[in-house]
């Protein structure tokens, strides 16, 4: 399931096309994959992290040796906790 993804402002925030190692874009039964969002508790609320920048923080994926994204067994990229 896709949901859209608000900052606390109501704002929209885009997330970042994963890639291979060599710049391809990574898809799943045909459709890019993106990096999902990391959420911190604030408190008794679930909201985006930032880093030090003020930029939003998103999952890294989980990489072979060259580069490559490493997919579950369904064939679902794979991203580091």
């Amino acid at each position: 399931m896709q949901d859209w993804v608000f900052d606390t402002q109501g704002d929209l925030v885009v997330c970042p096309v994963l890639r291979e190692g060599k710049g391809e874009v990574v898809e799943y039964r045909g459709i890019p994959q993106f990096c999902p969002p990391i959420y911190e508790r604030v408190g008794d609320k679930l909201q985006l992290r930032r880093d030090e920048t003020g930029g939003y923080v998103f999952a890294e994926a989980v990489r072979d040796k060259v580069g490559n994204v490493v997919r579950s067994g369904e064939g679902k990229p794979m991203f580091k906790r």
